[in-house]
């Protein structure tokens, strides 16, 4: 893969990014959820109550009739009764809708900036990681083509120790040089 696939990749299949993605739908939900503030709102109510018994109120006989004493009880009222409200409210001027219309709007500004660097940070670990695998890949073939080279030197000194031009030290030399590159 190319860096750019990787790169493509990663970003698609980040869980970061994505979180920091639904971040940034939550912080617009917060902006439109502090502007509806400024919409009328419509409320309903309604209340319905029956009575089986017809709720009694207790009435001084003086009320009727002038020099009688004591109470009498009379029920007013349907055994049915009803309420209903609608009301529409409309904010005229709210210093707290604008606060915090503002105070959406510079969070919604900073979750944009935090998914940015998200991404930009991603982006980097990948072409970090890419770049690094390929020096290593390099280093690998370094090191093989240079075992390859020491096994093609340990033959030609061998020939060399056999026509007596150099000492069985010096292969050995080389046999311990070439298990250290190989063991490393």
């Amino acid at each position: 893969l190319s860096v750019e696939e990787c790169i493509r990749l990663a970003l698609e299949n980040n869980l970061t990014v994505s979180n920091s993605a639904y971040d940034q739908e939550l912080y617009q939900e917060q902006i439109r959820e502090a502007k509806s503030g400024a919409l009328p709102s419509l409320g309903f109510s309604g209340d319905y109550s029956i009575y089986l018994d017809l709720p009694t109120t207790v009435i001084p006989n003086s009320a009727f009739s002038q020099g009688t004493e004591g109470y009498s009880a009379a029920a007013f009222g349907t055994k049915h009764q009803s309420t209903y409200a609608l009301q529409l409210t409309q904010a005229i001027y709210d210093p707290n809708l604008g606060v915090a219309i503002r105070a959406a709007s510079k969070v919604n500004e900073m979750g944009e900036l935090q998914y940015k660097q998200t991404k930009e940070s991603i982006v980097y670990q990948v072409a970090s990681t890419y770049y690094n695998a390929q020096a290593l890949g390099e280093q690998i073939n370094m090191l093989e083509a240079n075992s390859h080279s020491l096994d093609t030197l340990i033959t030609n000194t061998r020939m060399l120790e056999e026509n007596g031009l150099v000492n069985q030290t010096d292969v050995d030399r080389l046999i311990i040089n070439k298990a250290s590159l190989d063991n490393n």
